[in-house]
């Protein structure tokens, strides 16, 4: 192989280094891209995870707040029926002579 070869084939070596070196620099951007990215979907998925929890928290005060005017409304059904009840008796009793 002659000297002018050997430069030829030098100076092809030199420009496939370069091309290669600028892939890797690429390839690291990416990879620094990739791992920013990763690092932003934990961040979204712990917010995701509190959210759920706070969602499943908010549910059952909800539901707690629809079910309170059936539960007063079943204390005040309770409490007249229990009058109801305790006049007949005192009725009955009084009827009976024992009042």
């Amino acid at each position: 192989m002659t000297e002018e070869e050997k430069t030829i084939l030098l100076t092809q070596h030199d420009g496939q280094i370069k091309r290669h070196e600028g892939r890797i620099r690429d390839l690291e951007r990416r990879q620094d891209d990739l791992d920013k990215l990763v690092a932003a979907m934990a961040t979204v998925e712990q917010k995701q995870a509190s959210m759920d929890e706070d969602l499943k928290e908010i549910k059952k005060d909800v539901k707690l707040l629809a079910q309170r005017p059936g539960k007063r409304w079943d204390a005040v059904v309770e409490k007249v029926l229990t009058a109801l009840a305790g006049a007949l008796v005192g009725f009955l009793l009084m009827k009976a002579g024992i009042g």
